[in-house]
């Protein structure tokens, strides 16, 4: 029974058929989704970097300024020891922000980081490492549960692909006494002998489908030159899909050109079943991992109710406030402002505020 089929007789199908339907068209939406965000995304993040470099760049210029004017400014003034600490922090949270590069680090700026508890980039670097293996480790075990186990020297869906071998492979032993150990094992080797008879009907059930269509879809069985070249690219397409071992793609293909009802059994489709979930799992994992690991641009300029015009509007006009700011505050350190008359408390504010907004961010 094709596809076309089932829909048509919509009124005699049963709950397996209605849920294989459903299956089919709910992987199509996840793959259409997929394919759109990985078109989307690579070319959302170009677009934001395009609109945000030179404001970002003037940014780090004026920022590294900010970190020597701290600096110079309290090197000549008396101040507590308290509030040496508070200047150290403002420094050592500033660097911090900026990852520096190698080639941004000027003689001067080297004495400064040398001046602080914060000795070098391999540190700085090692900071940023464990940062963010702490929070790729939150939202692995947010998914998968906090018993899941997390390699921080292995990526996000490589972990992912362990826990879920580990959860298949894993027997469901209860070791309190050596019957249940029989029991289990037992219920094991029956389980292993289901999957590879699962496997083995897998296979034949794509064999048996792409069979059906290349019979159905054999350019050698058409006279006509144009129909017989068109078949021939369906039959690429069969071809393909079936060497990827693409159940999906078969039955799509099988939806959109079969005109032939075939009789699928209830067995056949309980198995596509399973095949279909299985899909489906994997494609709703990898559109999860996606979203996540892209979660800023996503919400912002990719997902259906966001506005990448008027977002990039809002991060220029942002980042524009952000720059005048912080020149006014390298003013007021440098001295250029006639007006400020307590410049030692103004400064000591422009540091405390530099540290709560830089530890708001993070």
């Amino acid at each position: 029974m094709s596809i076309t089929h089932l829909e048509n007789k919509s009124e005699k199908l049963s709950n397996e058929q209605v849920n294989f339907i459903k299956k089919v068209e709910s992987i199509s939406i996840l793959r259409a989704e997929l394919f759109r965000l990985k078109n989307e995304i690579p070319l959302a993040i170009q677009k934001y970097f395009t609109h945000t470099q030179s404001l970002n760049f003037e940014l780090r210029k004026i920022k590294i300024l900010k970190i020597k004017a701290i600096d110079l400014f309290f090197l000549q003034t008396k101040v507590s020891k308290n509030d040496m600490q508070l200047i150290s922090s403002c420094i050592q949270v500033l660097v911090d922000s900026l990852e520096l590069e190698e080639q941004e680090i000027d003689q001067e700026l080297k004495s400064i980081i040398d001046r602080y508890p914060i000795k070098n980039l391999e540190i700085y670097n090692q900071m940023k490492a464990e940062f963010l293996n702490e929070t790729l480790e939150l939202i692995f075990k947010d998914k998968f549960g906090n018993d899941a186990e997390f390699n921080p020297n292995k990526t996000f869906e490589e972990n992912a692909e362990h826990f879920q071998s580990q959860k298949n492979a894993k027997p469901d032993y209860d070791f309190e006494n050596k019957q249940d150990i029989k029991k289990n094992t037992r219920a094991k080797q029956i389980k292993e002998l289901k999957e590879k008879q699962k496997n083995e009907l897998k296979h034949k059930s794509l064999r048996e489908i792409y069979l059906n269509l290349i019979k159905n879809f054999h350019p050698d069985t058409e006279m006509n030159v144009a129909l017989k070249l068109e078949k021939e690219e369906i039959c690429k397409q069969i071809t393909i899909a079936y060497d990827k071992k693409d159940l999906i793609e078969l039955l799509n293909l099988e939806k959109k050109h079969s005109e032939h009802n075939q009789n699928t059994s209830s067995n056949k489709i309980k198995l596509y079943l399973e095949m279909l979930e299985e899909q489906r799992k994997k494609l709703d994992n990898e559109l999860w991992v996606l979203k996540t690991e892209n979660e800023f641009i996503y919400k912002n300029m990719c997902s259906k109710n966001s506005n990448p015009t008027n977002f990039l509007k809002k991060v220029k006009y942002q980042l524009q406030s952000e720059l005048e700011s912080i020149k006014f505050q390298v003013q007021i350190l440098q001295g250029e402002d006639k007006k400020i008359k307590n410049r030692k408390e103004v400064c000591l504010q422009i540091v405390n505020y530099t540290i709560l907004k830089l530890n708001k961010i993070e």
